[in-house]
């Protein structure tokens, strides 16, 4: 008998900016633009506390092919959509983003939210990562 695979999904954060390591804040319009270009994409994306980084996520599957798959459409997806805006856009690895390049300054992506203003007050520039969040369902929690 076959084991039954948990499920499992992504969330996977992004820098966004320029090929030279610039981060820009970008998310708002990134995500704007999602909704009138890739509808199916922006239901995916999540706005991070600063504006520099982006999150995508993925579908809940059980198959790790199936999952990696979807990451890596999506990611593909993200890159031509910030192409479209400016083609001297792209996502920029985490590890390759150099302080002096960027601004030392906290860019809320949404300023209204008592949440992302905590993050801005109580972190500041500290929490700027990117990050892979795995999620697996339990189906039997006993």
């Amino acid at each position: 008998m076959a084991a039954k695979l948990l499920t499992k999904g992504l969330e996977i954060e992004h820098y966004l900016g320029k090929s030279s390591g610039l981060l820009l804040p970008l998310s708002r319009e990134v995500l704007e633009f999602a909704q009138k270009e890739d509808p199916q994409l922006a239901q995916n994306l999540s706005l991070e506390p600063e504006q520099r980084n982006i999150e995508f996520i993925t579908k809940v599957h059980r198959s790790y092919p199936d999952l990696i798959s979807d990451a890596c459409q999506k990611r593909i997806r993200l890159r031509e959509l910030l192409r479209k805006i400016n083609p001297d856009l792209t996502l920029v690895a985490g590890s390759s983003s150099s302080l002096q390049l960027n601004p030392l300054e906290f860019v809320p992506s949404k300023p209204e939210d008592p949440y992302h203003q905590h993050i801005k007050e109580r972190h500041g520039l500290s929490i700027l990562t990117t990050s892979t969040h795995y999620n697996f369902g339990l189906e039997n929690r006993a």
